[in-house]
């Protein structure tokens, strides 16, 4: 595989254009991240479930659903990549993207909470002791 050409390609200040020789350097980029990003967040899963009590604390029940998330997401794709009509995939679909907009919610519910409501009753209970 050539990758002479991948240095202009990157370099989006001076060349405006990747030419095709390099759409298969770009490809072999992308498929080693998207791996990469599929079997870290599966281990990552595994492991967190299995040495973390991620169930005690609100952050450890997030962050093992948000990462279970992220990898259910990053399967599916791999799924559809090798088979791209499999038996199912509606179903999937139907539960999975659902899911991951549930957990991002919660997200976003916790950064109001932490960002925003947590110091106005701070600062709240800080004007009551004066």
């Amino acid at each position: 595989m050539r990758l002479g050409g991948l240095t202009t390609c990157l370099n989006f200040l001076e060349s405006k254009e990747c030419t095709v020789g390099n759409e298969e350097a770009l490809k072999l980029i992308g498929d080693a991240g998207f791996t990469l990003a599929t079997v870290s967040a599966n281990i990552f899963v595994v492991m967190y479930a299995v040495v973390a009590p991620w169930w005690k604390t609100p952050f450890g029940r997030h962050m093992f659903f948000f990462m279970l998330a992220v990898a259910l997401v990053l399967d599916n794709a791999t799924a559809v990549l090798l088979w791209p009509d499999y038996p199912g995939k509606l179903f999937v679909r139907a539960i999975l993207y659902p899911g991951l907009g549930l957990v991002l919610l919660w997200r976003v519910i916790i950064l109001v909470d932490v960002q925003m409501i947590q110091p106005w009753r701070e600062r709240r209970a800080e004007l009551r002791r004066k």
